[in-house]
């Protein structure tokens, strides 16, 4: 199996999960002398295999990531959290660029203007380079996801 097919199955796991929480709820509990719609014996059962499989699929992934190396020559783990908080950092200043929008606010005449206290063209280009090294560490990640057994 090859590590991107792992992810897109803990992912689908992870959304089954989702779906069997939700099922489990609506049915652990009836009005007296009717019948569950489905039986929460045989959810919970489905609950635990998937549980199980997770697991695995989690140990298998998170090891592979420690060890893979793409073709830069920097770990997939090194690879993924450097993505991930350029990821976060890009969005926090997309938000703050979104907040200098002139048309975002109403003001009348009896109110103070606001003026902008940043370099929006200096924070748009960073916000654009650091989104450019995203799509690229993210195509280093998915070119060694697709090449890497687990």
């Amino acid at each position: 199996m090859k590590l991107a097919e792992a992810l897109a199955e803990r992912s689908a796991i992870r959304s089954k999960i989702s779906t069997l929480s939700t099922r489990l709820q609506a049915n652990c509990k009836v009005y007296e002398g009717e019948e569950p719609v489905e039986d929460p014996k045989r959810l919970l059962e489905e609950l635990n295999v998937l549980t199980e499989r997770y697991e695995e699929l989690v140990h298998s992934i998170n090891t592979a990531n420690a060890v893979t190396k793409a073709s830069n020559g920097e770990t997939l783990a090194v690879l993924l959290a450097r993505r991930e908080a350029l990821t976060n950092k890009v969005s926090v200043l997309n938000s703050m660029l979104s907040s200098t929008d002139p048309e975002r606010g109403y003001r009348n005449k009896d109110q103070l203007r606001e003026v902008i206290i940043v370099d929006v063209s200096s924070l748009r280009k960073e916000a654009d380079d650091l989104s450019k090294i995203v799509r690229e560490t993210d195509a280093l990640i998915q070119a060694a996801n697709w090449n890497t057994d687990i």
